[in-house]
């Protein structure tokens, strides 16, 4: 991908992704590129993501930034496309435009979470607002028997089938001897490892009837009710309306046209536009 655009480094690319708004996200061996239609972006100095995109130079800024190119296999050599040089290229060597940042392999999308503390009572929650949820973590239970500290705290992205995926208190450093063995943690540790056969299941998940059914243990109780929210996320949409000057008034399709190109030129990338006159809709609809 990057062999069109030699400006933002030659280097390879590691890893290719398209979001919810068609931006294209880019891990190459000089870090994290954006691209959402109009300006590439790179994710500099460890700020953050997407907010703290630092945005590259365009062509009005800088008359080398982002123009035409090609790779010239015979000779080795990048030309770039310039009137009046023969063959209408030139060579040239692009300077990079991208900081020399830590290599991105890998692109994965993530959810916010945001920690209200408080109490229930009768069903109703009071958040308690001198509470600072700033020791909101995350953990990572690769097997039974072990727990261990992830990345920064978010909601996964669940996939379609079953998961296991489960929002618990922390357990203490020094977790209380249980009254028998096997036991579960209230995060959700083994104790201890089951050395004859597979870990039984947590009965404290479980309804009756499944727990009558099943070999289980039960888990120390938890230290928090934890509940969430989950609202698929939409496409955005904007509609721009003209209006008649007068009942009855005929706009021509020179002037929806030269209104829709210019929308065009300036509409984010995955952020549907409708025109509409009054409360018809002109361009943008179900026929384009």
């Amino acid at each position: 991908m990057l062999t069109a655009f030699p400006e933002l480094g030659t280097e390879a690319v590691l890893a290719l992704a398209e979001d919810e708004r068609q931006r294209t996200w880019a891990g190459t061996a000089r870090g994290l590129l954006v691209y959402d239609g109009l300006d590439w972006r790179q994710a500099q100095a460890g700020g953050p993501v997407p907010d703290g995109l630092v945005r590259l130079p365009r062509a009005e800024t800088d008359p080398l930034a982002f123009t035409h190119w090609r790779f010239q296999r015979s000779a080795g050599v990048w030309q770039s496309r310039e009137s009046g040089a023969a063959g209408g290229f030139t060579a040239r060597t692009p300077a990079a435009l991208t900081a020399a940042e830590p290599a991105v392999r890998a692109i994965a999308w993530q959810d916010g979470v945001v920690a209200r503390l408080g109490t229930f009572a009768d069903g109703d929650f009071t958040p308690d607002t001198a509470a600072v949820p700033a020791a909101l973590t995350m953990r990572i239970k690769p097997d039974a028997t072990a727990v261990m500290d992830g990345g920064p705290p978010f909601i996964p992205r669940l996939g379609p089938g079953f998961s296991d995926w489960r929002y618990l208190a922390r357990e203490e450093a020094a977790v209380p001897t249980p009254s028998g063995f096997p036991a579960w943690t209230r995060e959700g540790r083994l104790l201890p490892p089951p050395f004859a056969s597979a870990a039984p299941f947590e009965g404290r998940y479980l309804t009756a009837e499944e727990a009558a059914l099943v070999d289980s243990v039960f888990a120390y109780n938890p230290a928090a009710r934890v509940t969430f929210r989950w609202r698929p996320r939409a496409a955005l949409s904007v509609i721009v309306r003209l209006e008649r000057r007068e009942p009855g008034e005929t706009v021509s399709d020179i002037v929806l046209d030269r209104v829709w190109d210019g929308i065009g030129r300036v509409r984010p990338a995955g952020v549907r536009v409708v025109l509409a006159v009054d409360a018809e809709t002109v361009r943008g609809g179900q026929d384009g």
